[in-house]
């Protein structure tokens, strides 16, 4: 258990640091990896993030994801499903447009950061186990 601890921080860490918002032009999400999903501020000062968006003319179309509800199926397991609404946003009505992409540096950043003492606590907890006495049958 005392390893399970280190091991599951390093992994939360590292994946939440694999992406950042880089701001781009409309235009661009043309040639995104699809499904692209993007973070978009409205004029009004409000945010939205939208998935599998997509361009119709002069207009961003995407998925905005807004809860969560379980129940259960005929068979009576437990299911989840996700609630989310299509949401369509005119080029006129967005002050900023930013697309989730891969960051190399931050993951790397990240990864040295938590690693190095996760390896220092690792080699710690090893040396203890190894240091300690044989108990006898």
């Amino acid at each position: 258990m005392r390893i399970a601890i280190p091991v599951l921080t390093l992994s939360l860490t590292c994946s939440t640091g694999c992406y950042s918002w880089v701001a781009i032009q409309p235009q661009e999400l043309a040639t995104a990896p699809e499904p692209a999903t993007v973070r978009v501020t409205l004029g009004r000062g409000d945010v939205v993030v939208l998935e599998q968006a997509a361009l119709y003319g002069d207009t961003l179309v995407g998925r905005e994801t807004t809860g969560e509800r379980t129940g259960r199926n005929a068979e009576g397991q437990r299911v989840r499903q996700t609630l989310f609404r299509v949401l369509r946003v005119p080029f006129s009505e967005i002050a900023e447009l930013e697309l989730r992409r891969f960051d190399t540096g931050k993951t790397i950043g990240r990864s040295i950061a938590v690693g190095i003492p996760l390896a220092v606590v690792l080699a710690t907890l090893i040396g203890e186990i190894l240091d300690r006495p044989a108990s006898g049958f």
